[in-house]
């Protein structure tokens, strides 16, 4: 199935000449009664069916022939013998055989003139058809045009379904995995790479840092392109933070967790709400913009007033000389009249606005009843002990909260936190983190806070990608023109009932569309032609795509592909299992810790390691000394080399194989931040020299220059 309409010079449908088809018949009847039927079953299987197409039938028969003719060449003359049997049952009646039975003589003409006959009226009527196609000239009215449509349909689903089977994914770290096959017919050409003889659709470096958007009704396959997704920045060595915003799937968390491991065995996870999420991380003006995004404040009338003075009021909470709240009840006591005189009673200033809030104290009241009771809905998941910037992965499930609004509320404030982590709390280059917001539209109060993130956190290596179920779960008209033209990393589009909004974004191309001249007998051989704009995607299209199936709209142009999923092996989900169950009664992120092969995994807690400047009275040991028997010390052993995550060694990897040399610099720096010990040398040396084996074994370069002038550049192959 095609995303542009087949181009080519347009042709006037005619109709097949009666007289010719008559003189047809007469030659296939006096040549043998058993080649005209062969010619009419033929012809009618082959119209009836789309599974092959007409010189599949034709080669086969001719091939058919072709062994025949070998047989006989092997044992007598070959063609000559051949002919000779076709033409036995009339030389006995040439040379006064009689017929005898009408059973016997039937037989003994079949036998003799269906080695010949069959393979000949099978080839004629094949060529029958695709001369009947040809005719046609691509008209839509006529069935076979409508037939060789769907034959082209169904031969290229079956070669995307044996590529996706047989897919392997490239074991060369400068080479991004696919997200998908892609159909004949695409013009994405800077998102295809060829590999054999399947066309992969690949994100290119650039767009993989872009915001993205798939859309597609339940069942349609979404989930599986967002899992892949993870997996493709998981390779990356990105972080990956998943927001679930309607939850009501269970084994969510497991099928990210697993998406992750598989390409990250070594990664930290963690799960809110399951274990507490620390959202006090920051200086305390970096808290009070966080805790003013969780409620909606009023912006006209009388709510100015009653918004200007809860924002004075959280903030003289927040940003007191002694330190900013560390937990919700350590903010919730500090709403106080006395408490916040007593924080501020050495500034006047602060001490004349404290005096405007003792005037109206139904400000603070208020106030400190609508914080206290949100933060009694999330039941002290918001005083926690790690950060978004402790773990690899964050699995952040939103309604488990009863309320809607209190969910809008908590999934503004985990937004919030994220915008904060994302400009302060990690490198600006090297640390990139992918957020990802399944079922989009159950946040319908968090849509402007996170398209808002979707366009400032791009150049801090933070992309986002939304998942909605239709259109209408971008956001209102406003909101859904904002994201559309945010999302520069492309939207996946697969099942919609009502895509025409989005298929706009693919525009139009310019094919030619004719008129035909008909009379009582059919086409008349006339036609008239024009131009005419067509949508690049055919919203028909997208109603009758199967599950997997999507289309990719980018930049003006569209392909469509089959999402890949990646088989998760049986150790990955048992190592999935047992961090999802570790992390139900541990505070902590957990990870998979390296264990003997066939023992069940040994999940481990991770805690901050603490820096030698907080332990000022301990000198760092380089290792442990074991006593001897003599009470006196033995050498020490030798400490192991320190290495950092292995989500830095990925993204280190990634960066080598590019050939980056800023970003390498950008990954060692976060390395050595979080382990200051790393020594990169021996690490650099060996990815270096697996480069340069792999130079060695690629094609030589008159061979690729040579493929990517037979290409005009449009595939990539690499």
């Amino acid at each position: 199935m095609n995303v542009a309409p087949a181009t080519g010079s347009p042709r006037a449908a005619r109709r097949t000449s009666c007289l010719g088809t008559f003189l047809l018949v007469l030659v296939l009847w006096s040549f043998s009664v058993v080649a005209l039927a062969t010619y009419l079953v033929t012809r009618s299987v082959i119209v009836r069916q789309v599974r092959f197409a007409w010189w599949a039938v034709f080669l086969a028969a001719a091939a058919l022939l072709g062994v025949e003719v070998a047989i006989f060449e092997a044992t007598g003359d070959g063609l000559a013998d051949l002919l000779r049997l076709h033409i036995h049952p009339w030389w006995l009646l040439a040379h006064g055989y009689g017929i005898g039975s009408l059973v016997t003589w039937p037989l003994l003409v079949f036998a003799c003139q269906a080695p010949l006959s069959l393979p000949v009226g099978a080839m004629l009527g094949s060529v029958s058809v695709a001369r009947a196609e040809r005719l046609a000239a691509g008209a839509e009215w006529s069935a076979y045009s409508q037939r060789q449509a769907l034959v082209a349909e169904v031969h290229a689903v079956r070669q995307v379904a044996r590529a996706t089977r047989h897919h392997h994914d490239p074991t060369n770290p400068g080479r991004t995995p696919a997200l998908g096959i892609a159909y004949p017919g695409g013009d994405l050409y800077p998102w295809l790479r060829k590999r054999g003889r399947a066309t992969e659709v690949v994100i290119p470096a650039r767009e993989q840092r872009l915001a993205m958007a798939v859309l597609g009704i339940p069942g349609s396959g979404k989930t599986v392109t967002l899992l892949r997704r993870v997996w493709i920045a998981a390779r990356a060595g990105m972080r990956v933070v998943f927001v679930d915003c309607k939850g009501t799937d269970p084994g969510l968390a497991w099928q990210v967790t697993c998406a992750y491991r598989l390409a990250n065995p070594g990664a930290i996870v963690g799960y809110w709400p399951l274990q507490p999420l620390d959202c006090w991380r920051g200086d305390g003006m970096a808290i009070a913009n966080r805790l003013l995004a969780v409620e909606d404040w009023a912006a006209e009338g009388g709510g100015v007033y009653y918004r200007r003075m809860a924002t004075l009021a959280i903030q003289l909470a927040c940003t007191a000389a002694s330190g900013p709240p560390r937990s919700s009840a350590d903010f919730l006591r500090r709403l106080d009249i006395r408490k916040l005189q007593q924080l501020w009673r050495s500034d006047q200033t602060a001490s004349q606005d404290l005096e405007q809030l003792a005037a109206d104290p139904q400000v603070l009241a208020g106030v400190r009843g609508r914080y206290s009771a949100f933060f009694r809905s999330l039941a002290g998941t918001a005083d926690g002990r790690w950060g978004l910037e402790d773990v690899d992965l964050a699995v952040l499930t939103i309604p488990t909260i009863a309320s809607r609004t209190d969910a809008d509320a908590a999934v503004r404030l985990i937004l919030e936190d994220l915008g904060h982590f994302a400009t302060r709390r990690k490198a600006r280059v090297g640390d990139d983190v992918l957020l990802v917001l399944d079922e989009f539209s159950a946040v319908q109060g968090g849509t402007d806070q996170a398209i808002h993130l979707a366009e400032r956190l791009r150049d801090v290596g933070v992309p986002v990608v939304f998942g909605a179920q239709s259109p209408e779960g971008l956001g209102d008209q406003r909101q859904q023109w904002r994201l559309l033209h945010t999302i520069g990393g492309g939207l996946v589009l697969h099942q919609t009932p009502d895509p025409e909004v989005l298929v706009a974004l693919a525009g139009t191309i310019r094919t030619p569309e004719q008129a035909w001249q008909l009379d009582a007998w059919g086409p008349a051989g006339q036609a008239r032609v024009h131009m005419a704009d067509r949508p690049r995607v055919d919203p028909n299209q997208v109603r009758q795509l199967h599950p997997g199936e999507a289309f990719l709209i980018q930049g003006g142009r569209a392909v469509k592909l089959s999402v890949l999923q990646a088989p998760v092996p049986a150790s990955i989900q048992e190592e999935a299992s047992a961090l999802r169950a570790a992390a139900l009664s541990a505070a902590e992120p957990v990870y998979v810790a390296e264990s003997i092969l066939g023992a069940p995994p040994q999940v481990e807690l991770w805690r901050p390691q603490q820096s030698t400047l907080d332990q000022p009275d301990q000198a760092p040991l380089l290792a442990l000394a074991a006593p001897s028997e003599a009470g006196q010390a033995t050498e020490p052993v030798p400490a192991l080399p320190a290495t950092p995550r292995p989500r830095i060694l990925l993204a280190l990897r990634q960066a080598v194989a590019a050939r980056d040399q800023a970003t390498i610099a950008a990954v060692i720096q976060t390395g050595r931040r979080e382990q200051p010990d790393w020594d990169p040398t021996d690490e650099l040396q060996r990815l270096r020299a697996i480069g340069r084996w792999r130079r060695w074994r690629r094609r030589p370069s008159f061979p690729r220059w040579l493929a990517r002038v037979a290409h005009l550049g449009r595939v990539r192959h690499d």
